[in-house]
């Protein structure tokens, strides 16, 4: 593990700066903790650009297809299906950054008390479709929580892990989610049954 350190020489006395020693005050900051988050900024940036490009282009494969006539009749409600799915993913991004944003200017004073569990609890119910069309099970066990935050940002979390859960598990499986208020702590957690992360990732 790297330690980033910031140093700073001050000096120090109450007499001009001649012939007699001079007093110096050092102190270290670490910064180690601020670079690793700057750098998972940048890392995150990055990614949505690269991913932002990818629907993109199929967009625009999709219209030029329509505006040259290339598509039969019966294929075009199909093919606006597909530009539909692609601008989802696209706000999904756009969304991730605008929270990124958000988190950055976040204000102590902005926070306000804030039912997690009721907030979950309406995260889960619009989720229900897109859990019903893969046949995936979403199994709550909430406790009333009550946090000091901002409910904007509890609700995209919520949204985020969950939706990800569901779409990246098998059909027919089980998505299981928990909030529990423990002495000094909140755990929220999200269990399924799909993919998973890739180890190289899980670090972050």
């Amino acid at each position: 593990v790297m330690l980033i350190l910031t140093l700073w020489l001050v000096a120090v006395t109450s007499e001009p700066f001649d012939d007699k020693d001079a007093t110096a005050l050092l102190t270290m900051n670490d910064v180690t903790a601020k670079r690793a988050v700057e750098q998972m900024k940048r890392d995150f940036v990055a990614h949505a650009s690269h991913e932002l490009k990818s629907p993109l282009t199929s967009i625009r494969g999709y219209a030029e297809l329509i505006e040259l006539g290339m598509l039969e009749s019966t294929e075009i409600k199909d093919v606006a299906g597909k530009i539909t799915d692609q601008t989802k993913t696209m706000t999904a991004l756009v969304e991730d950054m605008l929270m990124l944003s958000r988190l950055e200017h976040l204000k102590d004073g902005e926070r306000t008390e804030v039912r997690l569990d009721g907030v979950l609890r309406d995260v889960i119910g619009s989720l229900s479709m897109l859990a019903k069309k893969k046949n995936i099970v979403i199994g709550a066990d909430i406790e009333q929580v009550v946090f000091q935050g901002d409910p904007v940002d509890m609700r995209t979390l919520f949204k985020n892990l969950i939706e990800n859960a569901i779409r990246y598990s098998h059909e027919n499986r089980t998505v299981e989610v928990s909030l529990k208020a423990g002495p000094a702590s909140i755990v929220f957690v999200v269990r399924d049954h799909g993919i998973g992360i890739a180890s190289e990732h899980r670090h972050r």
